[in-house]
């Protein structure tokens, strides 16, 4: 019996030794389920300069950014001062519409060639944003946008 014993403690022992992966998926010759194709964007892009082109589908003449998120919004020139909750935004990349008043920005854009706009900030601030900037002006610090009014060019 203790020849059985002696045996079953040396397999246990070898057992042991083996190197095993702390992984709770078995390491098989099958491809790696984690891993990244080659073909895949770069997680972090630069932004270029102001456009509507983005927001093809919808009439774009500010851009609003807030994080990693593009707010576009068409403000008619020379309508007054609008209120940013009773303004749709398209977001950018959830290709979702809602009410510009909502998201936190930092950035804002006037696409070249359709006019100046004056933007008002809920904690206080204001700017006046040409559109020959063709770059985005900091919101500083980041905070939901409240109001604006935009001219038509030449006004």
């Amino acid at each position: 019996m203790s020849g059985l014993l002696d045996i079953c403690r040396l397999l246990i022992a070898s057992l042991l030794l083996i190197p095993t992966s702390a992984s709770p998926i078995p390491q098989t010759g099958a491809p790696d389920i984690i891993s990244r194709q080659s073909d895949a964007p770069p997680l972090v892009q630069s932004r270029g300069r102001v456009s509507a082109a983005n927001f093809t589908d919808w009439p774009t003449n500010i851009v609003m950014l807030g994080g990693a998120q593009q707010f576009g919004t068409w403000i008619e020139p020379n309508s007054g001062w609008d209120n940013m909750c009773n303004v749709t935004c398209l977001d950018l990349p959830a290709y979702a519409l809602g009410a510009c008043c909502s998201p936190t920005i930092h950035a804002i854009g006037v696409a070249a060639g359709t006019g100046t706009c004056d933007f008002v900030g809920i904690s206080g601030w204001t700017a006046t944003i040409s559109d020959d900037v063709g770059n985005y002006t900091p919101v500083g610090p980041p905070q939901t946008i409240v109001s604006v009014k935009c001219y038509s060019t030449g006004s």
